[in-house]
């Protein structure tokens, strides 16, 4: 039986890892696809060797840093939860854990609960969910459509 995800995942490799990174640039704001494996981790790799390569830049420019920094977490966070709905989970997990990343721990300093059981049970649960977080995008996507829509096409 021929797999269609496999065959739309060649068609991604054959088109290049710059290529899908663009691909996510262009997709920035859409949150109601689907992404193959590859374009996911060709955009984290090179946007991790691109902030290698920048840093001279960078820290001469603090500003132009923290531009395509912050930029850079939009597309990342769209890839996220186009992943997420490619696997057939809500995006919503992706949500959940940038609010707890970014707002918990400044309620938590606020409420001075920071350095308290309170603030240790939140370290575990973070730490659980990062482990969630990174093993989840190298499972492979469900096969045909899913309830998020068809497998990624390079002919959109």
């Amino acid at each position: 039986m021929i797999d269609i995800q496999e065959i739309q995942e060649t068609e991604v490799r054959k088109r290049g890892v710059i290529t899908a990174y663009f691909r996510a640039w262009r997709n920035i704001f859409t949150y109601h696809k689907r992404t193959t494996r590859y374009e996911f981790f060709s955009f984290l790799l090179l946007n991790i060797l691109f902030s290698i390569l920048m840093q001279p830049i960078f820290r001469s420019c603090i500003e132009v840093a923290i531009l395509v920094q912050f930029a850079s977490l939009f597309v990342g966070y769209a890839l996220q939860v186009r992943r997420f709905h490619d696997i057939g989970l809500s995006g919503c997990w992706v949500a959940f854990f940038y609010i707890g990343l970014f707002i918990v721990p400044i309620l938590l300093k606020i409420l001075n609960l920071i350095d308290t059981q309170v603030g240790e049970i939140y370290l575990v649960l973070m730490g659980i969910y990062w482990i969630f977080m990174i093993i989840i995008p190298f499972f492979k996507g469900t096969p045909g459509k899913n309830i998020y829509g068809l497998p990624v096409s390079w002919k959109e």
